[in-house]
């Protein structure tokens, strides 16, 4: 009968009868060797173990109870960061870049030369109005949205 080595702990242990194993914490992922075995393999590969390893524990589905309040949901892009971008550094289109959208940032710094500055008053508008938006509508309107250029 075959004997065989496992790494438990970390520690290379054995060598051990197959049924040992159980044992010493045998998993299918445990690595174990025995002699014939060119390397180390785990041992849900070896056939000779097939018969012993135990199964997996099965993973629960996911808890769910209705009456429970919904997690919020997490954003790619933070608003009051973009909101501060518009109000501050708006006529340089920084708020369309930190959100992604490369060519109404670059309508931004061009508009801004061509209004001599007056642009900077729409982005300054633009701010405000997404400091006081909701998380949800900025989401929707700004980040989500397949418009390439959202002003208002």
């Amino acid at each position: 009968m075959a004997k065989y080595w496992i790494i438990e702990n970390g520690r290379q242990a054995g060598p051990f009868e197959k049924e040992e194993l159980l044992q010493h914490g045998l998993s299918p992922n445990s690595p174990v060797w025995s002699e014939g075995m060119p390397d180390w393999a785990p041992a849900a590969t070896v056939a000779d173990l097939n018969d012993i390893i135990p199964p997996a524990p099965a993973t629960p589905p996911p808890y769910y109870n209705a009456y429970q309040q919904a997690v919020p949901r997490q954003y790619a892009k933070d608003r009051i960061l973009t909101g501060l971008f518009a109000l501050l550094l708006g006529g340089l289109g920084i708020h369309y870049f930190y959100l992604g959208k490369v060519m109404p940032g670059i309508v931004c710094i061009l508009a801004t030369i061509v209004s001599c500055g007056i642009w900077q008053i729409i982005t300054l508008i633009q701010g405000i109005m997404m400091l006081v938006m909701s998380d949800e509508e900025f989401n929707a309107k700004y980040v989500e949205t397949t418009n390439s250029f959202p002003l208002f």
